[in-house]
């Protein structure tokens, strides 16, 4: 075989071959075979069509270009050039994320709405507790201001309005019942500008009276003229006893015209020449009571009464605790006594103080009271009228003229009729107390 020096070769052949280095050059997927076939191959030979066998040709062996299972490169020799479906494969490489971020993005929306919307719920629950909470202390402050009303004796009504701390108003309604001795108190407060706010609370009082008794004017209602717990006997000079006039009186079935109370039996009361007045009604009581004739009209020990009178705090009715010591030093008498259907008293003669003789044209308006059980020999008195009622310890003897005892309640009858003093109180409130186990907040 005749080989060919390569400076005998055809220029044109030199000039493909140069051509030829050139591209292979600028390719970079050029093979180390293929390098070589170029090398040692001669002759314009198309790098399109190549087989993975070699091929003779006149001008040398070349060796093809072996295949290659990655994609064709594109015709215009530029690499970085990509089919479409490898684009369009790219961009949609995000979508899933795209989604995940959009599902978590809604789910932390929901859950901030559901917090922010259970923080306002709870908010408004603990508004609620407060009000309610709040209503029920005003409807608890309207009970404590009946029980001091109670207390005082005073009529119940209303009380002011009371403001808290939060600017919320809230008004007391109050409404009383009375049941034998007991006062019971409804209290019922509303928010203003919400009706939905409102606490009811309900309580029971006893009051400690001067008197005995279940009437709203305590005994005094019926409190007869005279007391005594024993016998009465002796009397001359036609004393007077006026009882209470049940024709007058509005609820005449209840009304009863008691004379005299005692706690001996009718054997032991000669009335001799004590004149009953209203004898179509008037009753004289025997066995009246048990005990003494203090319990029978005083709810209130003598002690608590004697530390009252010590007070004298000028409360209607006043009290007076007369002692021997008050009558010898003081020179004390009944003109000393000030007294009228507005303003009685309630005159307690202690033991040491014996039985007194009140005289001189006096006019007592309120209760008497002889502690001493000896026998009293009333002889001496005179020219006294008292309204309200005598009492005495032990046994009377020896009344005599010019002595009027007359019921309280003509007090104001017979002060020129003035309208103003119906409805006196001879009775008086010293406290009140709650009644345990009555205390309830519902209807």
């Amino acid at each position: 075989m005749t080989v060919t020096s390569s400076s005998n070769r055809d220029p044109r052949m030199r000039s493909t071959k140069a051509k030829r280095n050139t591209a292979s050059l600028l390719s970079p997927a050029t093979s180390p075979i293929e390098s070589v076939g170029r090398t040692t191959a001669a002759g314009p030979t198309s790098t399109a069509g190549w087989t993975d066998k070699a091929q003779s040709t006149s001008a040398g062996t070349r060796f093809d270009k072996p295949r290659s299972s990655s994609p064709t490169l594109p015709t215009d020799g530029n690499p970085r050039r990509k089919s479409a479906s490898s684009t369009h494969f790219r961009r949609q490489r995000g979508a899933l994320t795209l989604m995940l971020g959009l599902l978590l993005l809604m789910g932390s929306t929901i859950l901030t709405l559901s917090a922010v919307r259970v923080g306002i719920i709870e908010q408004r629950i603990a508004n609620n507790e407060v009000r309610a909470k709040e209503a029920q202390q005003a409807a608890q402050a309207g009970l404590d201001y009946a029980l001091a009303r109670a207390g005082r004796g005073d009529a119940i009504d209303n009380p002011p309005a009371v403001t808290t701390t939060g600017d919320a108003t809230y008004d007391i309604v109050l409404t009383a019942t009375e049941d034998d001795d007991e006062t019971c108190i409804r209290s019922e407060a509303n928010a203003r500008g919400d009706d939905s706010i409102k606490a009811v609370a309900t309580e029971c009082f006893q009051q400690k009276r001067l008197l005995s008794g279940k009437s709203a004017q305590g005994f005094a209602s019926d409190l007869p003229p005279m007391v005594i717990n024993g016998c009465l006997s002796g009397a001359t000079g036609t004393p007077n006893i006026y009882p209470r006039d049940c024709d007058n009186e509005m609820d005449e079935e209840e009304c009863e015209s008691i004379a005299l109370a005692s706690s001996a039996d009718s054997s032991c009361l000669d009335l001799g020449h004590l004149e009953v007045n209203n004898n179509d009604q008037a009753v004289i009581r025997p066995n009246a009571f048990e005990g003494s004739a203090w319990d029978y009209v005083f709810d209130i020990s003598k002690e608590k009464f004697k530390a009252l009178a010590a007070a004298n705090d000028h409360s209607s009715p006043r009290l007076l605790w007369i002692t021997s010591e008050i009558i010898k030093k003081e020179k004390w008498t009944e003109k000393d006594i000030d007294s009228s259907p507005t303003a009685p008293v309630v005159l307690v003669y202690e033991k040491s103080a014996g039985c007194p003789k009140i005289n001189g044209n006096i006019t007592i308006y309120g209760i008497v009271y002889v502690e001493t059980s000896e026998d009293c020999n009333a002889n001496g008195w005179g020219k006294t009228d008292i309204y309200g009622s005598m009492v005495f310890e032990g046994n009377v003897t020896k009344l005599t003229a010019n002595t009027a005892f007359r019921y309280w309640g003509l007090a104001d009858k017979d002060a020129e009729d003035d309208d103003s003093l119906d409805g006196l109180q001879l009775d008086r409130v010293f406290s009140a107390s709650r009644i345990p186990g009555s205390w309830h907040d519902w209807n």
